[in-house]
């Protein structure tokens, strides 16, 4: 099973099985990450996801947003 491990307090850090991913995960992918590993023990709706990152944007392209985050996150967490 996979390891990740999030450092939130000071500097950001963040290691999947022991590979540095601090570089590649900036801004509100960072929060976006703290947010659902800090709330793991529950479902999100993606629209309340979407609004608490990108409460100033139209709900069609918070959504867009939160598609591409999350998509980034899977397909390459440490590039």
């Amino acid at each position: 099973m996979p390891r990740l491990d999030l450092h939130l307090l000071g500097p950001f850090k963040a290691t999947l099985n022991g590979e540095n991913l601090s570089d590649s995960i900036t801004g509100k992918l960072r929060a976006l990450l703290a947010y659902l590993a800090v709330k793991a023990n529950r479902p999100h709706h993606r629209e309340a996801l979407a609004g608490l990152l990108w409460s100033d944007q139209p709900t069609q392209k918070s959504l867009h947003n939160l598609r591409q985050s999350l998509s980034l996150l899977r397909k390459n967490p440490g590039r």
